[in-house]
């Protein structure tokens, strides 16, 4: 299916609609590293499974193995999962920006659980070497499972004024991410604080 198509079915129903750009693709190791680890936390897991509850004696002597290959899957996993998007912003810096316009909807959520969420598309405009950019940046990683958990994350993140903190790729200047007022994430996935 081509983005266009992709684009028009994520923006049905929706009156902001998504402003289009290109995505930053990561490649090289960091891009494999989360599934690496993924699977090394089901062979390991898979082989305890087999220990614990079958008794399998050829592979008892595996019990500290299949542990350990547990833990070092999931160290491995998240690890990677945080370089990959470390990779991913890498050179994009935090701006001020203001928040022009916002739309709060309940979905039908096609996660693993399924069900009706709500989400949150939010249009915002910035300034960056005397040019003013309009985007409608990523809000969370996550939807809410009530309208009021929804509506207090966004009051975290623009302040009553419109004013809020985004992060942008200089490359791909339509690309961007709402930030936390002070919050931790742009010290591990961008590397730095923002300065005003």
């Amino acid at each position: 299916m081509n983005t266009q198509s992709k684009e028009r079915r994520s923006d049905s129903g929706w009156r902001i609609k998504k402003i289009p750009h290109e995505d930053t693709k990561v490649r090289g190791v960091v891009s494999f590293l989360p599934a690496c680890g993924a699977i090394g936390f089901i062979i390991g897991f898979s082989m305890l499974f087999l220990i614990l509850f079958f008794r399998m004696r050829s592979l008892a002597g595996f019990y500290n193995a299949a542990s350990a290959m547990i833990v070092a899957g999931l160290v491995v996993m998240f690890m990677g999962l945080w370089l990959f998007a470390r990779k991913k912003r890498r050179g994009w810096k935090i701006v001020y920006g203001r928040c022009v316009d916002r739309e709060l909807r309940q979905v039908l959520s096609a996660g693993e659980h399924g069900g009706w969420v709500w989400d949150w598309r939010i249009v915002c405009e910035y300034e960056s070497e005397g040019t003013t950019y309009r985007v409608t940046p990523v809000v969370g990683w996550s939807s809410h499972a009530t309208e009021r958990k929804a509506l207090k994350y966004l009051e975290k993140r623009i302040s009553p004024t419109g004013s809020c903190r985004l992060g942008v790729n200089p490359k791909v200047p339509l690309q961007a991410e709402l930030l936390k007022s002070r919050g931790i994430a742009e010290r591990f996935l961008y590397g730095r604080r923002s300065r005003r």
